[in-house]
């Protein structure tokens, strides 16, 4: 599955909602076309609940803006399958260090991928 620019938009809205809707410290967000990484800063709530709640938030901005992805795969009850894969890698960073690499590592994915330079409004500076 590939996210259009339009979706791409639609998921960052849904992810920065969900940011201040629970308070995520989001330090370094990419949507690409067949992706996305998210760095944030640790919280209390469990990785599951969170990544279902970053989900869900993007899920619902998708269909509010009438560009699920997997729109022409609804069920007869219009229920649509989720565009997410069935699990997440979330590596735990421990140092300084490892951070700012994570942070510079997802800054320069869209341009590798070709993309233009990302900004979000939900994006808090690093401090360390």
């Amino acid at each position: 599955m590939q996210f259009t620019g339009e979706q791409a938009l639609a998921v960052a809205g849904g992810l920065a909602q969900a940011s201040i809707e629970r308070g995520y410290t989001v330090h370094a967000p990419a949507i690409l076309p067949d992706h996305a990484h998210l760095v944030m800063r640790y919280c209390s709530r469990h990785i599951d609940e969170i990544a279902a709640h970053l989900e869900a938030k993007a899920t619902a901005n998708l269909t509010r803006e009438n560009l699920h992805p997997m729109e022409r795969f609804a069920s007869s009850n219009g229920r649509k399958p989720p565009p997410w894969a069935r699990n997440y890698w979330c590596p735990f960073i421990r140092s300084r260090r490892q951070m700012e690499a994570a942070i510079d590592y997802v800054r320069r994915n869209p341009a590798r991928a070709g993309l233009p330079p990302q900004r979000w409004r939900c994006v808090a500076r690093y401090e360390g």
